[in-house]
């Protein structure tokens, strides 16, 4: 009933009256909302560059693996390479291809080291691509071993087993390498054989047990100490990448919760990002995706290109064992966003322009969730994003929407203004009704009398 009298009341107040207060009540809402969200703004600009609290953050774990340390090439476990002579005419010309036409320790247990400085120059200008491309791959093993001065230098290909891996300190030379790496693959079969490698770069992760692919220059034949095994030397620059460096299933025995020293799915993700531009993967992110989405279905988007906005609680630099991607070191740290929802990262490139408590953003892949404890004892988990670098990321402008907020405002202060002039015109119209029926219910000839004193009054001629 009291429902019905107040549209009873509504449906009495003139139209304009109807349309003023309307008017009134939309210019209230505005200006009210445009300085409620003017107040959050600001307040979440300043929640977000605030001081992060640093207790809320353990230091990262290690979770790329320690290899074994490569001891030195002791006596007798592989070739003997002379010292060259300590006389300025005994130099040689580093760009003479004919210096391996001069190799004379084939099937002894020496290696020429002329020859093997002039096959690491080779390499020295070289990208694996380039190799890979230039490889023979019809030159078996079993030609070098009865034709090595018709292979002597050329790119061949071998693979097997790693046996054995050592460091190998170079005399002082041309090519300025100090170290290399020697080694044994075996390949078995029919008949098992030894082929033996010096590579520039070392093994990058792989291990004794491992198979791995080389291709490498054909140095001599070298024959085993207490042997007649004999075997060629191959110098290389690094083994072929492995198939799960680039096989998106290296992602599928990642666990959610601690870290596992889950390489294949860290390097994978490394060389993925390796591969693409800082507009590749701003194009391949899904922003739709959110920190709440990781943390609740994280087997949905692992892998997935996604970002993380917060601030910087943490970064340093990280070094990285020896491994398939080539990349010797990385950058660590912590982001956390607005709702205190920290994101565990790892960038290949040094920010610019960016340092701890101020705002971020990462793009990238992500992992896996990692559960760790804090300096309070408190578990905590975060998404682990591999991206490409960390950028920064300002608060919300204030004054970049000052003038949207300056238009609102103005507008709410017109429909104000507006709605005033037709409340005063409304006014006078209404004071104008009501002189007219007052003077309407006058008697004949008083109504006229008191017009007259009106007009006299406002100093208005008579008719």
């Amino acid at each position: 009933m009291q429902d019905n009298n107040r549209m009873n009341m509504w449906r009495f107040i003139p139209p304009r009256e109807r349309a003023k207060l309307l008017l009134m009540l939309i210019a209230l809402i505005v200006i009210v909302g445009t300085m409620f969200g003017l107040v959050k703004l600001v307040d979440h600009g300043k929640r977000e560059v605030a001081e992060a609290p640093r207790e809320a953050v353990a230091q990262p774990e290690p979770v790329l693996p320690e290899h074994p340390a490569i001891e030195e090439l002791a006596e007798g476990q592989g070739p003997e390479v002379a010292e060259p002579p300590d006389d300025e005419d005994a130099e040689f010309d580093i760009y003479d291809p004919e210096i391996l036409k001069d190799v004379r320790e084939d099937r002894t247990g020496n290696a020429p080291f002329e020859a093997m400085i002039l096959l690491l120059h080779w390499l020295q200008g070289k990208t694996h691509k380039e190799l890979v491309d230039d490889t023979r791959a019809d030159i078996l093993v079993e030609q070098l071993l009865e034709k090595p001065d018709e292979y002597r230098g050329e790119l061949v290909y071998a693979d097997g087993v790693l046996e054995e891996i050592h460091k190998f300190p170079l005399w002082t030379n041309s090519a300025g390498i100090d170290l290399v790496y020697f080694g044994k693959l075996k390949q078995p079969g029919d008949v098992t054989r030894t082929v033996c490698f010096y590579l520039m770069d070392g093994p990058l992760g792989a291990e004794i047990g491992d198979r791995v692919e080389l291709r490498g220059y054909f140095l001599s034949l070298y024959k085993h100490k207490g042997s007649d095994e004999i075997s060629p030397i191959i110098v290389g620059k690094r083994f072929d990448p492995p198939g799960w460096l680039t096989d998106p299933a290296s992602l599928d025995n990642v666990f959610d919760g601690d870290f596992n020293r889950e390489h294949k799915a860290v390097y994978y993700c490394i060389n993925k990002i390796m591969g693409m531009s800082r507009s590749q993967i701003t194009a391949a992110v899904d922003n739709e995706i959110t920190p709440t989405d990781l943390k609740t279905t994280p087997a949905e988007f692992r892998g997935k290109f996604v970002s993380f906005r917060g601030a910087i609680i943490q970064l340093r630099k990280q070094k990285l064992e020896p491994n398939p991607t080539g990349l010797g070191e990385c950058f660590v740290g912590y982001l956390l966003n607005t709702d205190d929802q920290p994101c565990m990262f790892y960038i290949l490139d040094q920010p610019a322009d960016v340092e701890e408590k101020k705002l971020g953003r990462i793009e990238g892949i992500f992992m896996k969730n990692y559960r760790y404890v804090t300096r309070k004892s408190l578990e905590r988990e975060a998404p682990v994003i591999i991206g490409r670098t960390l950028t920064p990321s300002a608060p919300p402008d204030a004054s970049s929407l000052s003038y949207v907020i300056l238009v609102v405002c103005v507008a709410g202060l017109i429909a104000l203004v507006i709605a005033g002039m037709m409340e005063a015109r409304a006014a006078r119209r209404r004071l104008k009704e009501s002189r007219e029926r007052t003077l309407s219910r006058m008697p004949n000839g008083l109504g006229a009398k008191a017009k007259e004193a009106a007009r006299k009054a406002k100093g208005e001629p008579g008719k």
